[in-house]
């Protein structure tokens, strides 16, 4: 479209073709890959000394020293003591109306009976004092265990040998002493020898004190061995001989 004396107008189009795209070839492109590669190695190496000095510079951390915990603090709790209690105010005294002034029963009514005051309740009688007892006599003091039993035909406090000893704290051999001792006269009166009766007597006091050596059991079969032999020479049933 033209006017009368102007260039004619030319419109351009809204989206204008792009511009024609270069061809690389295949050979540029190995080459630009290969020269990447390249100056990557390159740059790596160089870095690496330098990562490995500051590695090494660096120190290692110091622990962060954790703060002291401070002691509890003990609160000292003092109760105070609470004032005593105010004692309550006294009751107001009871009143009392004069005799004037108390109600008098109508007339015609009868006075209402007057209860009469309980009887007091009896009381038991003390208790008569008891007499005092009458003093027991003293009881005699008991006489302590004697050191010797029952006297034998001999004096304990001459006492020389251990059967002796034994006889005078023992009151069944005491008394089956006494019985020989008997039987001993007995058959001196009867007429026996008197010099072979005294051996056969020693002759016996010396078996006496071997049995005394065992039990004071074998003491007392001695003592009835001797009374049954001394008791057989007063009757003359036996003559004299030894054990």
């Amino acid at each position: 479209m033209t006017l009368d004396g102007e260039p004619p107008l030319t419109l351009e189009p809204r989206n204008p073709p792009p511009p024609p795209r270069r061809r690389i070839g295949g050979k540029a492109l190995l080459a630009g890959v290969a020269l990447a590669g390249a100056l990557g190695i390159g740059l790596g190496l160089a870095a690496r000394p330098q990562l490995i000095t500051d590695l090494a510079a660096r120190t290692p951390m110091a622990p962060v020293a954790k703060p002291a915990a401070q002691p509890e603090r003990q609160m000292d709790i003092v109760m105070a003591e609470l004032p005593p209690a105010a004692p309550p105010p006294p009751a107001p005294p009871l009143e009392t109306l004069p005799p004037d002034m108390v109600e008098a029963p109508p007339p015609g009514v009868a006075p209402l009976p007057v209860e009469p005051a309980p009887a007091p309740i009896p009381r038991p009688a003390p208790a008569a004092p008891r007499a005092p007892q009458a003093a027991s006599a003293p009881q005699a003091p008991i006489a302590p265990d004697p050191t010797w039993g029952e006297r034998p035909s001999f004096d304990c406090r001459n006492a020389a040998s251990l059967a002796e000893e034994m006889v005078c704290t023992d009151a069944v051999l005491a008394a089956a002493d006494r019985h020989m001792a008997r039987a001993y006269r007995r058959a001196e009166r009867s007429g026996a020898p008197i010099e072979a009766l005294r051996e056969d007597q020693d002759d016996w006091l010396a078996y006496r004190e071997e049995a005394a050596l065992r039990s004071p059991r074998a003491v007392a079969a001695a003592y009835d061995r001797r009374i049954g032999e001394l008791e057989a020479i007063a009757a003359g049933r036996a003559r004299l001989g030894g054990r």
